[in-house]
């Protein structure tokens, strides 16, 4: 049953995997491979993660086109600021923003697969479930990429993942109008 909507949560879930990963490596240039990094990380993406849940237990999101939008943008920053760029501010706040940028897309996604995974019927949620661990097993062999070309490329293959997923949204809303 390939969908319109199981691939766009197979895109999600590549998209997701290939911007954890860039977080992980990302904070371990700045930090070094230790426990720092996987504090830093992994708590920069919770609180990304309950910060979106927060917000979608509170209301609906009303323009998914501007969250999407904000994903790019955030996405670009990504690539563009070195991670070099927060050494000069001191450990704790050079940590802090280095962890808030590297996770600002991981918040944004976050309202994304929320925003699709609420238009799922019962009936389906275990089929999507499975295409975005299928879509991060994907994700996953995208990452072997970044040996070859580097590893700010991982946010551009999930931007163009996000992209596509974008595309399918507009398309789906053109053909259900």
């Amino acid at each position: 049953i390939l969908s319109r909507a199981s691939a766009n949560f197979f895109l999600l879930g590549a998209a997701f995997l290939l911007l954890e990963t860039k977080s992980i490596t990302s904070l371990s240039l700045l930090f070094g491979s230790t426990w720092v990094v996987n504090s830093f990380v992994f708590g920069s993406i919770l609180v990304m993660l309950f910060l979106a849940n927060l917000i979608l237990i509170k209301g609906e999101i009303k323009h998914i086109r501007m969250v999407y939008f904000a994903l790019g943008i955030t996405l670009v920053l990504n690539y563009l600021v070195p991670g070099s760029y927060f050494l000069g501010l001191g450990y704790w706040i050079g940590s802090i923003c280095a962890s808030m940028l590297t996770a600002l897309p991981i918040f944004f996604s976050a309202l994304v697969f929320s925003y699709h995974f609420k238009r799922v019927i019962s009936e389906n949620i275990s089929l999507m479930y499975g295409m975005n661990l299928a879509g991060a097993v994907f994700g996953g062999f995208l990452e072997y990429g970044s040996m070859l070309l580097g590893l700010r490329m991982l946010y551009i293959l999930a931007g163009i993942l996000y992209l596509v997923s974008f595309l399918i949204l507009m398309y789906s809303d053109k053909s259900n109008a």
